[in-house]
């Protein structure tokens, strides 16, 4: 099972860890034109931190 949300958050077990960011990878990278990433849940705080950090500026909207 994968869990981006606790990936992000970091505190997801290391095995799920390492599939769920692996996962995240290959989604993201893959884009030809645009990206957008959903999340249809609300993220943790410490998620949304993270996704920030990661994206540039202004392309993260909650």
């Amino acid at each position: 099972m994968y869990s981006i949300s606790k990936m992000l958050a970091g505190t997801d077990s290391t095995d799920r860890f390492q599939r769920s960011r692996n996962l995240f990878y290959v989604s993201c990278s893959r884009a030809r034109h645009g990206l957008a990433v959903v999340f249809l849940d609300d993220l943790p705080d410490e998620a949304e931190a993270t996704a920030r950090a990661w994206f540039a500026s202004g392309v993260i909207h909650s």
